[in-house]
């Protein structure tokens, strides 16, 4: 009896040794591989790049139409205010018949417009009927040789950098004769000016020249260094190959 209850107690031991059972094999290149390592698909635009870029756009279309109305409103307010000046000129002369007395600066105080205003306005009125009425009678001052230099030695810099061609630079000229109404032959070889000290009998401008040139292509205006020697000055041509 006892022997059994020994028995009993004692836990029975396997003949068999544990079998343990490998764990299955993974590849290192799996190990490591993510779903993120995969080629990545092209993220879509974010909210705000994209609400920037038809803020962008639409400002964008304001400025191009704030830009062409800006000519059409400077244009349109040139007129008024010429306009202006021409009724403010002919009231200011009715207001300063005998008996009026004051009647100009209580007319603008009525209407609520400022005095300094509508006498500027008339003054350019006025001026603009009569654009030679203010002039001086003098005798322009010729400058001097020192101050033509220096003129030029400020502009040259410049124009060497926007006019870099001799093409762009012979444009150039002719626009400058022709705003300084100096005399010139235009022809096909070039652009001859006449030094102002020069009697000529024909004088014309560089826009007549080239108005002739262009009614008589056959007949070229002749360019002042292969005509006879009637001038006792010089001459420069200007041209380009």
């Amino acid at each position: 009896m006892t022997e059994a209850t020994d028995q009993s107690q004692t836990p029975a031991v396997s003949k068999f040794p544990p079998i343990e059972i490998p764990a299955a094999e993974i590849p290192p290149e799996a190990a490591t591989e993510t779903p993120e390592s995969q080629t990545p698909e092209p993220e879509p635009p974010a909210q705000d790049e994209t609400a920037l870029t038809e803020q962008i756009a639409q400002l964008w279309r304001l400025h191009a139409d704030y830009k062409g109305s800006i000519k059409n409103q400077t244009e349109n307010l040139r007129s008024l205010r010429s306009e202006l000046g021409k009724k403010l000129s002919e009231m200011k002369q009715l207001l300063a018949r005998p008996g009026c007395a004051g009647g100009w600066s209580a007319y603008l105080r009525e209407h609520r417009i400022p005095r300094a205003t509508a006498d500027r306005l008339v003054t350019k009125h006025e001026r603009s009927l009569n654009p030679n009425g203010n002039r001086l009678t003098e005798s322009i001052t010729e400058p001097t040789e020192s101050e033509i230099q220096n003129l030029f030695d400020k502009i040259a810099p410049k124009l060497r950098r926007v006019l870099p061609t001799p093409a762009s630079a012979y444009r150039f000229v002719e626009l400058l004769v022709s705003s300084l109404a100096l005399e010139c032959r235009v022809s096909e070889e070039g652009l001859t000016m006449v030094k102002p000290s020069q009697k000529t009998e024909v004088v014309e401008t560089m826009q007549e020249a080239q108005d002739k040139a262009v009614q008589s292509p056959a007949e070229p205006v002749p360019v002042v260094a292969d005509a006879p020697a009637e001038c006792d000055g010089e001459s420069m041509e200007i041209s380009v190959a």
